[in-house]
């Protein structure tokens, strides 16, 4: 909407109080670039995210997994999006599996056979490595460092009661409302802060087209 009010309305007013000879203050004249190199400033801006993040995409594609996940696990805001899908992810599986009777090395075996999808395969691998050196799933997935805290607690009680199946289908309800809950904070922090720009917008836009007007009227007077 800006692009177009710069290459229309603003233009035809700027015409308009040149014509007149309406002297311009440096307060409309800032207003003005602001207005005119905003949308180019956010269309750079956007260009040079894209590229960082396609060459963070290439640079990282032929990582070792472990390394991948090791630099995900440091950026903020991606690491708690990446936190919260892996432990919502294994959880309602695992849920699954063991309420279907499928034991840790069935599962092993179904994740080392998914070709398509290196976490899968990269999971197999520790899973199956810790098994064989007799360490539970609770120890296991603490090592892998890229579940949230709480999964490993209610492995753990489920390990000990017995109902596995259980622990981690009320664990995976309990990240999905903290899913919820998280998105819900992040839009809450990002809808006034669009609102705030979008209102400086419309003031600077009403003071670069009206300022000049109440000159233009007290020149006519």
């Amino acid at each position: 909407m800006l692009i177009i009010l710069n290459h229309t309305i603003i233009p035809e007013f700027q015409s308009l109080y040149n014509s007149f000879d309406v002297e311009i203050s440096k307060t409309q004249l800032i207003l003005s670039s602001l207005l005119i190199y905003l949308p180019r400033t956010l269309f750079i801006i956007l260009f040079i995210c894209l590229i960082f993040s396609y060459l963070f995409y290439i640079s990282t594609k032929k990582l070792p997994i472990n390394l991948k996940y090791k630099i995900i696990l440091k950026i903020p805001i991606l690491r708690t999006f990446f936190k919260f899908y892996k432990t919502y992810r294994l959880s309602t599986e695992f849920a699954l599996f063991y309420k279907n009777g499928v034991n840790l090395q069935s599962i092993v075996d179904i994740y080392s056979k998914q070709k398509n999808d290196s976490y899968l395969i990269y999971l197999a691998r520790k899973l199956a490595t810790g098994t064989q050196n007799g360490y539970k799933l609770s120890e296991i997935l603490k090592k892998i460092s890229c579940f949230e805290e709480g999964l490993i607690n209610f492995i753990e009680e489920g390990e000990k009661i017995g109902k596995l199946d259980i622990e981690l289908k009320l664990y995976s309800e309990i990240i999905f409302t903290k899913i919820e809950r998280y998105l819900q904070r992040l839009i809450k922090f990002i809808q006034p802060t669009i609102f705030l720009m979008l209102g400086i917008l419309i003031i600077a836009l009403y003071l670069v087209i009206m300022l000049p007007m109440f000159d233009l009227m007290q020149t006519i007077k």
